[in-house]
């Protein structure tokens, strides 16, 4: 054993320090993908229920701090269970891809959070938004839903996507 430590340390050869940089960068990176993933519904791509249940939490504590409207669409796929019974659970997979897309797209034209509540519900989470302007991005989302063909023998028709206004903590 070396009776100096410090020249000890520095008799190591840089390119051990250099590999440590680069584990320590290829660590970072896979650590920066795996949190990504944990607030990831696997199957949709939209944010998943606990990264809901956490965005719904600070949203409402942000509404409430700055007096803010904040407002939920959820959204249940009617007859789902029957899609899957009937077409099988590949076309109900796609369905539900299909759908978290369209949501995804409203929710980057307008804001807000798109996560899968469910197995066939989602939720969009708007700050800022009242409760008319809700009920109608509902709306237009429901239209869009339709317009996409994604019904299925199984359905008789598409209800309407409810909105509500989360309530003030002083109220």
């Amino acid at each position: 054993m070396p009776s100096n430590p410090a020249r000890a340390a520095s008799s190591v050869p840089i390119l051990q320090i250099d590999g440590l940089a680069d584990r320590t960068s290829s660590l970072a990176v896979a650590h920066d993908r795996l949190s990504g993933l944990l607030y990831l519904d696997g199957l949709t791509g939209v944010a998943n229920r606990r990264r809901f249940d956490e965005a719904l939490e600070e949203a409402c504590a942000a509404a409430n701090e700055r007096n803010e409207p904040l407002s939920l669409i959820l959204l249940d796929l009617d007859h789902f269970k029957r899609l899957n019974d009937w077409q099988g659970h590949q076309d109900g997979d796609e369905a539900l891809r299909s759908v978290a897309a369209l949501l995804a797209g409203q929710t980057q034209s307008r804001g807000g959070l798109a996560a899968r509540f469910g197995g066939e519900e989602f939720a969009w989470l708007l700050p800022g938004v009242t409760l008319n302007e809700a009920k109608a991005e509902a709306e237009t989302l429901r239209t869009k839903i339709r317009d996409a063909g994604i019904r299925h023998a199984a359905a008789s028709k598409a209800s309407s996507p409810r909105a509500s206004a989360c309530p003030r903590a002083q109220e």
